[in-house]
């Protein structure tokens, strides 16, 4: 560190909000910003994995750049923390910032597996066009029929109202869920889904935070329209860099950082000791004023701050990944993502991160898997994760042989909070005890709210500090 404190401003924190929020401040020749890295590493998710010779993103990665509110483009400035789904009016600020690092296309649309068929995907793509396709389908309009809309806007329990009804954060999903789109739509493409993903139950889940698992909350006149050929339905679309993985951005934002001479990158942090009042952050013998002090980190990270009370008891989910590279003609289904659905299959998603990749002969697949589903499904002490997720890989056949994939399994020990009940008081106490010494609006990335924290939310923090 500098012997003297010219700074004007600190940030505090990996995450990508973090170093967007510093480029921001950078842009000023007047600010001198000191970056400090709690952890060693840069960007959580947003970071490209590293093995042998090949980089990997860290499971699914897409940019998504559509509103389909009839709002106008908010700017960055007018982000506020606390709305639910806020970043959906900033997706032109997000692009801006993406396209100063890659030049991005259009990936094929995502696809679901189920029941030995590929479907268009209905979890994030907003496209239901598969339930005319399936023997569930009467089951499904049936019940769809005897849903009382009219009763369920008047309590306040209609999917429309999930940005602004308190019940949202007092039902749970399952509950939610049941009562827009019925039990068969419900049990067959939700509760599957999560458990496969977070291997709890949708009623463990609460019903606010129903994206944290990938799954969707439908009007049920939605699906009803879809059902007799009246969709008026408009698709999410999403985008990746062209001969690029999408999380070298983090790299790319790292990257220039360090060529900015009005910016330093601190690691030390055993060296450094924090404390806060009303008006100053003092960390070691220098302070700045509090307000110039933005925080990109996770909550727990303010327990590094002797006057903040924080607890860290929060149940998580573990996360595998299998990083395949395999030559491009072994590649039998041209595809971008497929989820898959069934409960006898192991693993939820496989990415093929190289979809558009022009220039490489080898492609690079990743397989998502939740390692307890996976010791649910094989009943077994001594599971092999690769032999059971390999053999799912020969049923499905997007492969001409499985056994030309080199493979590196890796497992991420609780990767994500569940978006439980007890998770989100618990973050809630510790939100409440950080704002009464933080301003919400320097509060970013992990610590901006309960599962604020998706790459257009993050971008959107940062921008905001843009004068």
């Amino acid at each position: 560190m500098q012997k003297k404190n010219n700074f004007t401003h600190v940030v505090f924190g990996n995450s990508l909000a973090s170093l967007v929020a510093t480029l921001s401040l950078a842009k000023s020749k007047k600010n001198k910003i000191l970056l400090i890295n709690p952890k060693n590493f840069w960007g959580g998710h947003f970071n490209p994995i590293k093995l042998d010779r090949n980089e990997f993103d860290v499971g699914m990665f897409l940019f998504e750049f559509t509103n389909l509110t009839p709002k106008k483009n908010l700017k960055p400035f007018k982000y506020d923390n606390l709305k639910f789904q806020n970043s959906q009016f900033f997706v032109n600020s997000v692009r801006s910032l993406v396209n100063k690092y890659f030049v991005t296309k259009k990936i094929l649309p995502i696809k679901i597996f189920y029941k030995k068929k590929f479907y268009e995907d209905y979890l994030i793509s907003n496209n239901i066009s598969f339930l005319k396709s399936i023997k569930l389908k009467k089951n499904i309009n049936q019940e769809i029929r005897e849903i009382n809309i009219k009763s369920l806007k008047k309590l306040k329990l209609h999917s429309s109202q999930k940005r602004f009804s308190k019940k949202f954060l007092s039902k749970s999903l399952n509950d939610i869920s049941i009562l827009n789109h019925g039990k068969t739509f419900h049990q067959n493409f939700i509760e599957i889904f999560c458990k496969k993903t977070l291997y709890c139950s949708t009623k463990d889940v609460v019903a606010k935070f129903h994206r944290v698992c990938w799954l969707p909350l439908y009007y049920p006149e939605t699906i009803k329209d879809e059902l007799i050929n009246k969709s008026k339905l408009k698709l999410f679309e999403f985008e990746y860099p062209l001969n690029e993985l999408g999380s070298t951005i983090t790299k790319k934002l790292v990257n220039n950082i360090k060529k900015k001479k009005n910016i330093l990158i601190n690691y030390d942090l055993e060296n450094i000791s924090f404390r806060l009042n009303n008006k100053f952050l003092f960390f070691n013998d220098k302070k700045i004023l509090k307000k110039n002090f933005v925080f990109g980190s996770d909550l727990t990270d303010f327990k590094k701050f002797k006057n903040i009370k924080i607890n860290d008891n929060f149940k998580k989910s573990s996360m595998g990944i299998i990083f395949i590279t395999t030559d491009k003609k072994n590649l039998k289904k041209k595809f971008s993502i497929i989820n898959f659905i069934d409960s006898e299959i192991s693993f939820y998603r496989v990415v093929n991160q190289s979809s558009l990749d022009l220039n490489k002969k080898k492609i690079k697949i990743s397989i998502e898997f939740n390692l307890d589903y996976l010791n649910y499904l094989s009943k077994s002490k001594n599971l092999k994760i690769d032999s059971m997720i390999f053999k799912n890989l020969k049923d499905i056949k997007i492969f001409h042989n499985i056994n030309k994939l080199e493979y590196k399994v890796r497992i991420f020990k609780d990767i994500y909070m569940k978006p439980n009940k007890a998770n989100l008081n618990t973050y809630n106490k510790n939100y409440r005890n950080v704002l009464k010494f933080m301003s919400k609006k320097n509060l970013i990335g992990p610590a901006a709210g309960f599962y604020k924290s998706s790459f257009n939310d993050q971008v959107i923090q940062g921008a905001k500090f843009e004068k």
